[in-house]
């Protein structure tokens, strides 16, 4: 007993270290230019000005408004971004602290620390560190009301004042994130199969989280039924066309086929494969990675068949998902990473029971699940600070051009000047200009689009890109801006001189 309250005094000391650094040394003053980020940021900036919910000028339908909302507070500024970062290194916090206070109750004080601690060093929370996504403010908010609504280890059932508190937070969490709807299934069939208690509570719990969805669903459903159809400056309507339907843009397309689902399967199976084996193994090459997401997979299910929690339902839903969804990108599993640990941790705390004998057998367990432990933090350990840097080449050479396109826009163009370019969003929060993308346009430039007065074309976009042939048609050659780019070269790269090309379309 005297070495588990040292233990758990450590890791509870390595806990407070990692929250102080968080929100210390590990806030970048710079903004990090994703499309998706920059959707937050004007989002945000539509708030605060007492404009609504909109992007140029339209409802925004495609995601809920939880963090914009958190920023328009914080006055967000894509130029000067540490009081946004701090809000999500402050959201890691709360996260890692909601994932130990949940894990408590799945595994005990000591395993409930050791897992906080995996999920704060995982690759897939450091590489989430300074970019201004929902994933850590949603992850905060389901754990914490996972914590609130889970029954004890001796599955007694939580009072009714605590399930409701704990129902407000997992509907808090839908407003950052829609995909937390994953957490009703389980909500409802652990009381459900419970065998003594309110078995009615679950489903009510749950009534309550989507009676507290329900204004955003009402809200969104009314924009997108006015909304032109497909979307020009989206890359998809919104997330149940990109869903099921073939045409990610237009929700009255055809939908995706079984030889649609497959090729989507193998499609994420893939890019899961390469996350896994960086957070599990360290690496996304070789034979590691696939072997690694095996045994994942297994843990889960096999967590799940023994434990079936409301996390474990929320896990496995979530894998489902994940394979059938319409991409896949490593923050993805953002959602899923302290159910990564938490399958593996008790698989092998369970497996190494039955294999356990003799005077031992009691500790057997716990220096299976110690080495297991201390590997996936060596892991974590190894790989978290190369997640929370820039990458040298696609970060710097889109970060580059696209601060020359800013600067360019600010100095030679009237205040509100409409612009066409490539990563509108982006140059629209760093300007404050209406800025529109020609990515999604039907048919050949400006067919779809609103008139422009400017037309910026980036480094690596072809001079015999339809859409720059339509716009040189109409406006004759181009002005060329200085802007470097990274080109390969052999094993690496270097800098070349390059130009952005751009177009005056006010004749």
């Amino acid at each position: 007993m005297k070495i588990a309250r040292v233990l758990s005094w450590t890791l509870l000391g390595l806990l407070g270290g990692w929250c102080v650094l968080c929100v210390t040394s590990f806030v970048d003053d710079r903004w990090r230019h994703f499309v998706d980020s920059a959707l937050y940021v004007l989002t945000a900036k539509s708030l605060a000005a007492g404009e609504g919910y909109v992007y140029q000028g339209q409802p925004f339908f495609l995601r809920p408004p939880g963090l914009s909302w958190v920023l328009s507070f914080v006055e967000p500024d894509a130029l000067a971004p540490r009081s946004m970062h701090l809000v999500i290194q402050g959201s890691a916090v709360a996260a890692v602290v909601a994932v130990m206070l949940a894990m408590r109750r799945l595994h005990g004080s000591v395993m409930g620390l050791v897992v906080a601690l995996l999920v704060a060093v995982s690759p897939l929370t450091t590489g989430a560190f300074n970019k201004i996504f929902s994933g850590l403010p949603f992850l905060a908010l389901l754990f914490a009301g996972a914590w609130l609504v889970m029954p004890g280890r001796d599955g007694r059932q939580v009072g009714l004042w605590r399930g409701f508190a704990g129902a407000v937070l997992l509907a808090a969490s839908l407003w950052m994130r829609s995909i937390g709807l994953l957490i009703l299934p389980g909500l409802v069939l652990v009381d459900v199969f419970r065998k003594e208690g309110r078995r009615w509570q679950g489903a009510a719990l749950a009534a309550v989280v989507f009676v507290l969805w329900v204004p955003w669903v009402s809200w969104a459903s009314s924009a997108a039924a006015e909304a032109p159809r497909p979307s020009t400056q989206l890359g998809l309507f919104d997330y149940q066309s990109a869903m099921f339907h073939v045409d990610k843009r237009d929700p009255d397309s055809a939908l995706v086929d079984l030889d649609g689902w497959m090729a989507r399967l193998v499609e994420n199976v893939d890019g899961i494969t390469e996350t896994v084996g960086v957070v599990l193994v360290g690496t996304a090459e070789g034979p590691f990675p696939g072997l690694a997401t095996l045994l994942l997979a297994a843990a889960i299910l096999f967590t799940w068949w023994r434990r079936r929690s409301l996390l474990d339902w929320y896990a496995l839903t979530y894998c489902i998902v994940m394979l059938l969804y319409f991409t896949f990108v490593d923050r993805l599993l953002l959602g899923l990473v302290p159910m990564i640990y938490s399958s593996l941790l008790y698989s092998v705390e369970e497996l190494s029971k039955l294999w356990a004998s003799g005077d031992q057998a009691s500790r057997k367990p716990i220096y299976c699940v110690g080495l297991v432990a201390v590997l996936l933090l060596a892991v974590g350990g190894v790989r978290a600070p190369d997640t929370m840097k820039f990458d040298m080449v696609s970060s710097h050479n889109w970060e580059q051009v696209d601060s020359v396109a800013a600067e360019w826009v600010r100095s030679n163009t009237e205040q509100g000047a409409p612009v066409l370019y490539l990563k509108a969003p982006v140059l629209a929060a760093l300007t404050d200009h209406p800025v529109y993308s020609y990515r999604n346009l039907p048919g050949t430039w400006p067919e779809g689009c609103p008139s422009v007065d400017w037309a910026i074309f980036t480094p690596n976009t072809s001079k015999n890109d339809r859409n720059e042939k339509a716009v040189r048609q109409r406006a004759g050659e181009p002005k060329l801006i200085a802007c470097d780019w990274l080109v390969a070269d052999g094993a690496g790269y270097r800098m070349v001189k390059n130009s952005l090309r751009v177009y005056d379309l006010r004749r």
